[in-house]
């Protein structure tokens, strides 16, 4: 890395580090392509990658922890952070084919309440203060 490139970087007041956390379930193809393209743009930026469940994404932000988060949607906003729409992600329900869902042709939310279901859930507690 020549002294002359850090230089410019810096007259050009890029950041020198750059903490980025994304959902585990979202490193995709396209994320790792975003990534590659923004060290081909800018090289003198060190870029610190960190896996966090999408609900710890948005106080790790809040708290000055990361710069950027890429995340699933969270029903909870909080106020401290901006938000950008950046893209969707289709989830395909599943169950075992002799579960009692699997005879239903068409599902609505209320269909699947009386089951249990797998869910995200950050390392955060719900009673956490703001």
């Amino acid at each position: 890395m020549s002294s002359k490139k850090i230089a410019e970087s810096i007259l050009r007041k890029e950041e020198s580090t750059l903490t980025i956390a994304v959902d585990d379930a979202l490193l995709a193809p396209n994320v790792s392509a975003a990534l590659k393209l923004f060290a081909l743009t800018f090289p003198y930026v060190q870029l610190d990658l960190v896996s966090l469940a999408s609900p710890d994404i948005i106080h790790a932000v809040a708290d000055g922890n990361i710069d950027i988060g890429v995340m699933f949607s969270e029903i909870e906003v909080n106020k401290q952070v901006d938000f950008c729409y950046v893209g969707g992600v289709d989830f395909i329900a599943v169950c075992h084919m002799e579960f009692p869902l699997a005879e239903l042709r068409v599902l609505s939310e209320s269909d699947l309440v009386p089951f249990r279901q797998i869910a995200v859930r950050g390392s955060l507690k719900k009673n956490r203060k703001p």
